[in-house]
Parts: C-alpha cells; sequence; structure tokens
C-alpha cells in the first residue's frame, strides 16, 4: 500500500517562528529582553485588554482561547516554543479579541509595544516575517474553521492528535492535555471526545494513561483526515 507522506501545519510554520527568533536577537541585544514567567493556569493576556507589547515564548506552552456568552470554552490554539501569541492584535491595534494562559510553566520574553514597533520600522526583514507568519496563521485558522463546520468529530480529532503531536514532539512523555481542553481545541464536547479516543485505542492507532496520549499509528491518523476532505 502506498505510503501517505505525513505533514502538518504545525511542521511548516517551524521555520518562520525560528526566524522570528533570530531576527528579533539580531535586532534587540539579550540583555534588552524582559523574561517573564508564568505559572500554569496564569493568564498571559486577557481579552478586551489593549496590547502593551510582544510576548515571545522561550520555554512551555500557552493555550490561545476566546469564551462564549455562557463561559464555554474553545482553544484557538496551542503556542510554544518561538511563538508569539496575540501578536496579531498588536499589529492591527486593536484590543484582544482571545485570551491566553499558560497550560504549563511558561518563560516569555516581553518586548514593550514601542520597541516592537521601532524594530519593525527599522528591520525590513523582521516586518517580513512577521507578515508571512501572518498570512500562514490565517490560512491555518481558515482551514480549521472549514475543518469545524464540515468534519465529523473523529476527522477533527485525527487532525487535532497529528498536530498536538508536532506540539509535543520533543516531550517523550506523549501528548499531554487533559480531555475537557482536548475538547475543547476540537470544537467538540468531553463524552464525544472521550468516544472517539475510545475506538482509537481498540484500532490500536493510539493508547492513553491517564490525561496523556501516546500515538501509534500517524498513518491512520492521515488516513482518517483525508476520508473527510
Amino acid at each position: 500500500m502506498e505510503t501517505i507522506e505525513i505533514t502538518t501545519k504545525e511542521q511548516s510554520k517551524t521555520l518562520v517562528y525560528i526566524k522570528v527568533r533570530e531576527s528579533l536577537l539580531k535586532a534587540l541585544p539579550a540583555e534588552e529582553f524582559e523574561a517573564i514567567r508564568y505559572n500554569r493556569g496564569e493568564i498571559i493576556y486577557r481579552e478586551g485588554d489593549i496590547p502593551d507589547g510582544l510576548h515571545f515564548i522561550l520555554s512551555g506552552k500557552a493555550k490561545v482561547y476566546m469564551r462564549s456568552r455562557n463561559s464555554k470554552e474553545q482553544i484557538i490554539h496551542i503556542a510554544t516554543v518561538h511563538e508569539c501569541p496575540g501578536y496579531e492584535y498588536l499589529l492591527n491595534n486593536t484590543r484582544f479579541l482571545s485570551s491566553c494562559s499558560a497550560m504549563e510553566h511558561v518563560t516569555a520574553t516581553f518586548i514593550p509595544r514601542d520597541i516592537f514597533s521601532y524594530l519593525l520600522r527599522s528591520n525590513e526583514e523582521l516586518m517580513s516575517i512577521f507578515f508571512s507568519m501572518l498570512c500562514k496563521d490565517i490560512v491555518g485558522r481558515e482551514r480549521k474553521m472549514t475543518d469545524m463546520a464540515y468534519k465529523p468529530v473523529r476527522g477533527r480529532l485525527a487532525d487535532a492528535l497529528l498536530d498536538l503531536s508536532e506540539i509535543y514532539q520533543d516531550f517523550s512523555g506523549g501528548i499531554s492535555l487533559s480531555r475537557s481542553e482536548l475538547a475543547s481545541y476540537i470544537g467538540s464536547v468531553r463524552e464525544t471526545t472521550c468516544r472517539m479516543l475510545s475506538e482509537l485505542k481498540r484500532e490500536e492507532v493510539i493508547h492513553t494513561k491517564g490525561d496523556i496520549i501516546h500515538i501509534h499509528n500517524k498513518q491512520k491518523l492521515l488516513e482518517i483526515s483525508n476520508m473527510y476532505r
């Protein structure tokens, strides 16, 4: 049987994030960076606030999410090393439409708005990199919105596990995400998400230990994802 090449949007964005880091370090001496540490659950920025600078993650993972009127959480994105959650609001000079909080211990560099604006104006390479990153993020979010509208939960779960396998690729312990967070990430409810995970376990695609998910068969996940395109 022909093997399908496994690629995800996380892989295609990694090089862009690394370029952001290299360009920022080149433009601004390391001593000018303010490192801030966040504990799990601590807010990095909040919906409705005005961006006062750029958050650049050095270690750990953070979730970007929105809440509905009945306080139901929808995770839009999981940001990890080299990412700048909320940068699009800073570029557009608008209030945050989402919130961001640490999913584990997070260390992030904070660059004040005026310094970041100066860097963009004086550094064409940095401006080009952020423009490229913004374009990739728009395409990725449009794809996710389309999948939310047309893919069943099983297909969305397969996509999420493929993406999360890239996000957690440096963590040998597997994908560490609560069932509620995973349900929020794929736009489902906890009960349905647990049922779909149980099906994948019976098919020997994954195995779980508590909240930790280990993937055994990425090829099968990709086949499930492509089945609903």
